[in-house]
This record gives structure tokens, C-alpha cells and sequence, in this order.
């Protein structure tokens, strides 16, 4: 099965996505071993709702889950950013894997404060086009409340003592978490396949 086969597969049994989504998810499957596309097809059918549109994020997330291996490719380079709120120093990126930010120290949001670079920079769109952004100045505020001085306690708004703030509640130590029991789950799959194969010899 050719890439191109492999997405024209799914198209049929989920809502396409925009044309350059599917050139991109393209791209990912001509990564993936010829021999392991139709274990990944199998993997998004039995756990994606077919009226939902796909992204190249669930052919990564489907090899994850089967241990299969890819490349994944950022489509935008993580750049340096300094915090609005806290003025901590971070590789920012608009969507990391949990991997990039356990690996690699690349956030979506101030390690620190847990601000977004996301509303710093819908921010000053706004007051490029001379919009003023009384939100985002209490959002600054509420941010410097949990700078890099202030320890990490959990609080009910936290989940798990993480930033309650813009609404990021990552924690560092559940994706190790998770991230381990994928691969585990994988090997067991693995395992359980070999062990069909030398049942069938």
C-alpha cells in the first residue's frame, strides 16, 4: 500500500480535511514501513468518531499507540520567547507534542507562569489595529501571581498542582506517565502478535 493509497483510505471513511491537511498527513505516511499503514488505518477507524475530520495528528497518534515508527515533522520552527508576564526564557511552539516539551523543553505556554504566547500574540494583533485589550492586561496580572518564585502547590483549580491559568493544566510527571504506558501497551501488542504467529506455526 503506496501513501497515497493509505490516505485516500481514510478519506473514504472519515470527513476530508482541507486539501493541504491531506498533503501533509501524505507526507507523514510516506514515513511509515509499507508493511504497518493498513495497522495504522485500522487503529484510527476503531478509535476515531467518523464524522470528525482528520489531521496528520491522528496518523502520529495512531503510531504511538501501535509502536510504529515515523517522522514527525514540525511545520513551523520553535522560536525563542520571553514571557509577557514573568519574563522567563522559553522555546515556544504553537503545537509540541508532550515529547517536545519533556524532551526538548518546547512549550506552547510559559513553563513558569503558564501563560500563553498565543493570547500575547492575539493581543497584539489587537493593538496593531488599535483594539484595545482590557483582558489581557488582568491576564498578565493573574499570570505574575504564578512566576517563577512562587512554588507549584495543587489547588482545585490546578489539576495536579500545575498552572491555572489561560487554561493550561499540563503536568509534566502525567505525560511521563502516559508516554510510558503507550510504549508499554505497544510492546505488550507487539508481544501478543508474536505470540499469535508462533501459535499459527
Amino acid at each position: 500500500m503506496t501513501a497515497r493509497e493509505m490516505i485516500a483510505d481514510l478519506m473514504r471513511c472519515f470527513s476530508p480535511p482541507p486539501q493541504a491537511m491531506q498533503d501533509k498527513m501524505e507526507r507523514l505516511a510516506e514515513s511509515i514501513p509499507e508493511d504497518a499503514r493498513q495497522d495504522v488505518i485500522d487503529k484510527i477507524i476503531e478509535s476515531k468518531d467518523a464524522s470528525k475530520k482528520l489531521s496528520a495528528k491522528d496518523v502520529v497518534e495512531a503510531c504511538d499507540n501501535l509502536g510504529v515508527s515515523y517522522k514527525a515533522t514540525h511545520y513551523l520552527p520553535a522560536e525563542d520567547w520571553t514571557c509577557d508576564a514573568c519574563g522567563y526564557q522559553f522555546k515556544y511552539h504553537s503545537a509540541p507534542t508532550d515529547d517536545d516539551k519533556i524532551d526538548k523543553g518546547i512549550y506552547d505556554f510559559c513553563p513558569m507562569c503558564g501563560l500563553q504566547p498565543g493570547m500575547t500574540i492575539l493581543a497584539q494583533q489587537y493593538n496593531s489595529h488599535g483594539i484595545k485589550t482590557p483582558w489581557y492586561d488582568r491576564l498578565i496580572e493573574k499570570s505574575k501571581a504564578w512566576g517563577p518564585k512562587v512554588p507549584r502547590v495543587a489547588t482545585k483549580t490546578s489539576m495536579g498542582g500545575q498552572y491555572p491559568i489561560g487554561g493550561i493544566f499540563w503536568s509534566r510527571a502525567e505525560a511521563e506517565r502516559e508516554r510510558k504506558e503507550a510504549k508499554r501497551i505497544a510492546i505488550d501488542a507487539q508481544m501478543s502478535a508474536l505470540d499469535g504467529m508462533r501459535e499459527r506455526l
